[in-house]
């Protein structure tokens, strides 16, 4: 039988790869549109920096057998409202350009 476990998630790169795989697993053609192709190098940036609303910080990992199966990235309007400058900027950082030809 299939261990499960659900788990807060750290900031290591095989995990930043997880979040990365999973984000764009949910919405596979919008994510590379959304961040104009450079959504590997957003998400895994996003993802290690703390005080952002995609950061590990905010994510959880439903694990099967060990190996990450499904995830939750969860805040609440608190932490939405806070940490949305910084998310903003990250963004911005990682798109470099290609943000101001999405526009």
């Amino acid at each position: 039988m299939a261990e499960h476990s659900i788990v807060q998630a750290g900031v290591t790169a095989e995990e930043a790869e997880d979040f990365n795989r999973l984000f764009v697993i949910s919405a596979p053609k919008f994510v590379p549109a959304l961040y104009g192709g450079v959504h590997e190098r957003v998400n895994r940036n996003m993802f290690r920096y703390t005080g952002n609303i995609l950061s590990y910080e905010n994510t959880r990992f439903m694990r099967v057998d060990g190996e990450s199966a499904g995830m939750i990235v969860a805040y609440d309007w608190r932490q939405n409202k806070s940490q949305q400058t910084k998310t903003t900027l990250l963004i911005l950082r990682y798109m470099r350009t290609r943000f101001l030809r999405q526009a």
